[in-house]
């Protein structure tokens, strides 16, 4: 059961998962005010994977993670979730820089506009105080902040459905490279017809059929 329900709200929401109300338990959830935003997306993943939804589940516990909770409740409920889903040795092969893109994805715009925000106020503040050493290293700072917000932009990230075939190319007469599991991350960006390609992780790069919606 979840332990990242504040009372009395755990006792409702813990009373309807049992009796597999689910709809209750999703109302409890939406109609709470003064949960905090993490602890709230931690239930929704629990709801979702009580449900059997694993990858709405998966979506809701890594949210959970990147708005600030790094319990070890939220890191076993993502590797249960990770190994129903059989994908940890999947996720396992993404690059460094590949999970920088996707939790920079992630992050809250919020988190981002506060960021910029401060990285431009300390660039102004070593202009001003004649800092060169520090207004150098800000300046960077901002220009690969840029860089990456410009690079984000070119991908649409999405969680993986369903099973999907990859082709080489965006038609079926191409050759089938590989599979695309369900609950995978992947960057999706050009589009030729009914196909999508796959941009990143670089294991999974191919094309896939996108007449089925791949949904967030």
């Amino acid at each position: 059961m979840p332990t990242y329900a504040q009372e009395p709200v755990l006792q409702k929401f813990k009373a309807s998962i049992e009796k597999k109300d689910f709809d209750s338990a999703e109302a409890i959830l939406s109609s709470t005010n003064d949960i905090p935003k993490n602890i709230l997306l931690y239930n929704k993943g629990f709801l979702s994977y009580a449900q059997g939804d694993l990858v709405e589940a998966k979506k809701y516990y890594e949210q959970a993670r990147i708005h600030g909770m790094l319990s070890k409740e939220v890191s076993a409920s993502l590797e249960r979730v990770n190994q129903e889903l059989a994908i940890t040795t999947l996720e396992s092969q993404y690059t460094t820089y590949e999970n920088f893109l996707i939790n920079y994805k992630l992050l809250p715009s919020g988190h981002l506009y506060l960021g910029f925000g401060f990285l431009v106020a300390m660039f102004l503040l070593s202009l001003i105080k004649k800092w060169h050493p520090l207004a150098v290293f800000m300046g960077s700072l901002i220009i690969i902040f840029g860089f990456y917000q410009y690079e984000i932009q070119k991908y649409e990230l999405v969680y993986v459905k369903e099973d999907r075939l990859i082709q080489r190319g965006p038609s079926a007469i191409f050759e089938e490279t590989g599979v695309l599991p369900a609950g995978s991350k992947v960057f999706l960006s050009k589009e030729k017809n009914d196909w999508r390609y796959i941009e990143y992780p670089e294991v999974l790069r191919g094309w896939v059929n996108n007449k089925r919606e791949i949904p967030l």
